[in-house]
């Protein structure tokens, strides 16, 4: 629009121009060598015009003849590059596609092609990889890290090969380059985390988190447990050494993060009984009570109370539930020490607290204990072990990742190796199903919540063949 608007202005100043050189009255006289050239001023500024159109003219034609070389070359080169850039994309979609062949040989033009090694290096290490030639593959990518445009892409390269060559060390190496040149990336970071823990570096793996919840990879949420998790790490090992200053730090360090992270918990509560200070150690339970009821914090706080009689025992613990006094683990706590203590009453009373939805096969024992004592019929206690048997699974560590059971908490899972992937959870309830003898399969199938009988067939024969 702008340009339009001022060359209709440039046309009307012209006009005027000319109307007024046009309009005046002159005359141009030229007298040189003997020549007298006269003319009117209209025909002298047409005549000076002309000139200064035909030397430029000319200077243009001398310029175009002057750089028509160069010209010719830059053409070459983009169409060069025009077409070295399609074998390169071509090759990238042959490598996706898993042909081998056809990736290496546009690998091979688009390196002809393009003066720009750091452009067709991944892509012949790719193909090179493809075709199952690890050693050149692996020359490429070493290669590429000597560039400064390619290095964190030869690094992620070399580390996948020390991954699947299982190369634990040099893969340690290379992720901790990688990550330091590019720390936003949730790939290599995530990995140097993997065998941060694999190689229970627990402090460095710290690091590692900190950086993720900077770079924003993971949550402030997750950072924090993650944080407290590796913290209680260290803070087992120190205690192992004989360090219980350090341990203690560390361990309350990860009990201001987590609060309810249980292992942790226990631990903090054990060094400072070590330390002398059980009753700083009994608050502690007690404040983790609050937040998440836990079995095994019962148990701790027995142990701090050993010796206690059975009565001071009772005391203690309904101390503890009263803190979370509605909970199912609070009336189980009671009930268990009511029955060493033989108070039937009691314990029968808050088991019976608990709503029948909530009661797992630890409280069905209980009650059959009850029976066994209070009562002179043994069948009441055998029909409270049959409901026992009906009943939700006691809870336990579970993978939630893979759903594999593990009796104590382990940093990661020993079936798929995932960190902090162990919940306190009830376990999916397995049912047998007993055939009559002339009706009997050949296999027995277990069912869980849910499952139907072809869902059960196959993961009978998954199990088997596992």
């Amino acid at each position: 629009m702008f340009k339009t608007l001022s060359f209709f202005v440039l046309l009307i100043l012209i006009g005027f121009a000319a109307s007024f050189v046009s309009d005046e009255q002159g005359l141009v006289t030229i007298d040189w060598l003997g020549y007298k050239i006269e003319g009117t001023v209209g025909i002298f500024i047409g005549f000076v015009l002309g000139l200064i159109i035909i030397f430029y003219m000319l200077f243009r034609l001398v310029l175009a003849i002057k750089n028509a070389p160069e010209r010719i070359v830059t053409a070459n080169q983009g169409w060069k590059r025009q077409r070295g850039y399609k074998a390169l994309t071509q090759g990238m979609i042959a490598v996706a596609a898993g042909d081998a062949s056809e990736a290496k040989r546009l690998s091979l033009k688009a390196e002809k092609l393009l003066s720009e090694p750091s452009l067709t290096m991944l892509l012949s290490a790719q193909a090179a990889q493809l075709s199952g030639d690890e050693k050149a593959a692996g020359r490429f990518f070493k290669a590429m890290t000597e560039e400064p445009e390619t290095r964190y892409l030869g690094l992620s390269g070399q580390l996948r090969q020390a991954l699947e060559d299982g190369d634990h060390s040099n893969a340690l190496q290379l992720a901790e380059e990688a990550s330091n040149l590019n720390p936003k990336t949730d790939t290599v970071s995530s990995t140097l985390f993997e065998l941060q823990i694999k190689d229970k570096d627990w402090k460095s793996a710290g690091e590692t988190v900190r950086k993720l919840e900077k770079t924003k990879i993971i949550k402030p949420a997750t950072s924090r447990r993650h944080q407290a998790i590796l913290l209680y790490l260290e803070s087992l090992n120190d205690s192992e050494e004989g360090k219980i200053e350090k341990a203690t730090q560390k361990a309350k360090k990860a009990f201001t993060l987590c609060p309810d992270f249980t292992p942790n918990i226990i631990q903090y509560a054990e060094l400072l009984h070590r330390s002398g200070k059980r009753r700083k150690a009994v608050a502690v339970i007690e404040e983790s009570w609050v937040i998440n009821p836990h079995p095994n914090l019962v148990n701790k706080l027995k142990e701090l109370v050993f010796g206690a009689g059975t009565e001071e025992l009772m005391r203690t613990v309904e101390k503890l539930s009263n803190y979370n006094s509605n909970h199912m683990e609070s009336h189980l706590a009671i009930a268990s020490s009511a029955i060493s203590a033989r108070m039937l009453k009691e314990a029968r009373e808050h088991i019976e607290a608990i709503p029948e939805f909530e009661k797992s096969a630890r409280a069905c024992r209980y009650m059959a204990e009850i029976a066994e004592v209070d009562s002179s019929d043994s069948n009441i206690a055998k029909n409270w072990l049959k409901k026992a048997a009906a009943a939700d699974p006691d809870p336990a560590w579970i993978c939630r990742e893979c759903k594999d059971i593990s009796e104590n908490w382990v940093p990661t899972c020993s079936s798929c190796e995932k960190f902090d992937a162990l919940i306190w959870d009830t376990p999916p309830r397995i049912t047998r199903i007993v055939f009559p003898e002339d009706k009997k399969p050949e296999e027995s199938h277990f069912f869980e919540e849910g499952d139907t009988m072809e869902t059960s067939k196959e993961k009978t024969r998954h199990n088997k063949n596992n």
